[in-house]
């Protein structure tokens, strides 16, 4: 379990790996409507690749 080395590039969540290389490997698996379970480099349930960001969607929902 990785639980230290991550950071942000600008606004984009990422992980500095071993060799110093930023890593974004996240992946998000969908529990019901309102809530999704967050990874990291794991797919093995079936998990959507995403990129997780630190901003404010540019239309808000109602």
């Amino acid at each position: 379990m990785i639980t230290s080395g991550f950071t942000f590039y600008g606004s984009t969540a990422s992980l500095i790996g071993a060799d110093g290389q930023l890593e974004t490997l996240w992946s998000a698996l969908r529990i019901n409507d309102n809530l999704h379970a967050l990874y990291w480099n794991d797919t093995s349930l079936g998990q959507s690749s995403i990129i997780l960001r630190n901003i404010a969607p540019s239309n808000p929902s109602d």
